[in-house]
């Protein structure tokens, strides 16, 4: 009967309307959840993108050591560490002795690896405590902390890093060269007071090292 027919024509439409609305009910939830994960997808691109960029303002970008700015904020974090636990700390200011050579007579090139192989083995003598960084060229710096042996100790870690320094670095399939050090000890507690003059003393030591003939250590007056 049209009774029947406009009735059931009434409850497609209806269907239709509701099927519709749902629709647009579901399209909606699936944007807003494909924006949320493009939203967080881009959040965490930011972060790694900040992450990175703080890492390159505070590491080297060949050798990948801290970098002065990094090595003064952590040694001034080290000294207070000291005053309270009553630790010793040891600087050691690293400059490479002849350095300039391997430059002259192989190229940069292989300038870089012996400046990275020199970093490794440097790396190797500190712990979790402890930082090395590059300060520019051939200069390096090395802060141990928790030192109860006193000078002793220092003089066994300095004689350590002039045994790595000392062997030959192969600059390609031919080539080897041996790098000496001279290295410039300051000790905290002492009569250096900040990290500046913490590394100033440790700088002033390395250079009379190399005055009294290079590849040994000499100890800031304190």
């Amino acid at each position: 009967s049209t009774f029947h027919t406009v009735l059931a024509i009434t409850s497609i439409i209806w269907q239709i309307v509701v099927l519709s609305k749902s629709w647009k009910v579901s399209n909606t939830a699936i944007n807003e959840i494909f924006l949320n994960e493009c939203l967080r997808d881009e959040i965490e691109r930011h972060e790694q993108t900040k992450e990175r960029l703080q890492y390159l303002a505070t590491h080297d970008n060949l050798t990948g050591l801290p970098t002065r700015r990094f090595l003064m904020d952590r040694l001034d974090y080290m000294i207070k560490r000291s005053l309270r636990y009553e630790k010793m700390i040891v600087v050691m200011f690293v400059d490479l002795d002849g350095f300039k050579e391997i430059n002259d007579l192989y190229g940069h090139e292989s300038g870089d690896f012996a400046l990275i192989e020199i970093s490794n083995r440097l790396a190797s003598t500190i712990r979790d405590t402890d930082i090395v960084a590059r300060l520019g060229g051939d200069e390096f710096v090395l802060v141990y902390t928790d030192i109860d042996g006193g000078t002793a100790e220092a003089e066994r870690l300095a004689q350590r890093i002039l045994k790595l320094l000392n062997s030959p670095i192969n600059l390609n399939n031919e080539e080897s060269r041996q790098v000496t050090g001279s290295i410039g000890i300051a000790l905290y507690p002492g009569s250096e007071k900040d990290s500046k003059a913490l590394i100033k003393s440790a700088d002033d030591a390395m250079y009379s090292a190399k005055a009294k003939g290079k590849n040994s250590y000499t100890f800031a007056d304190n």
